[in-house]
């Protein structure tokens, strides 16, 4: 994983920052962050392939739709079509990954759990959910 990972970092923000190293790992050649733009205006913390990714702990996203859940191994992931914030409204949905951790507040061992379950075969099918 490329994040230097810091310990002042928000629990959220850590994990969403060693997911998206999960991401560019597994999709490299068709990985791309986000620009502060992007991520502001339109809820997209990165792009894996043309579809515009979100990764989150919150619960509490607005102006969504919900997919479908994928269960693994102490994680839940939630994929949810997101419309909009509480800003502006978006030019196309986002796909947002909500991942369940049932309360687990350490941040290492939410970030084992989800590298040692969410495979490649996964991502790719929870993308396919985007058309």
């Amino acid at each position: 994983m490329s994040t230097s990972y810091r310990s002042n970092m928000s629990h959220g923000e850590y994990v969403e920052a060693y997911v998206l190293d999960l991401f560019e790992d597994l999709f490299y050649e068709e990985y791309r962050p986000s620009t502060e733009e992007e991520d502001f205006y339109y809820g997209t913390d990165c792009f894996i392939g043309d579809v515009p990714v979100d990764v989150t702990l919150s619960d509490s996203k607005n102006y969504v739709k919900y997919v479908k859940k994928y269960m693994l191994e102490g994680v839940t992931i939630h994929v949810l079509r997101r419309y909009g914030n509480a800003h502006h409204k978006f030019p196309r949905p986002v796909l947002v990954f909500h991942f369940d951790v049932y309360g687990l507040v350490d941040r290492s061992e939410i970030c084992f759990l989800i590298e040692e379950n969410l495979t490649r075969d996964i991502v790719a099918d929870i993308l396919g959910l985007y058309n």
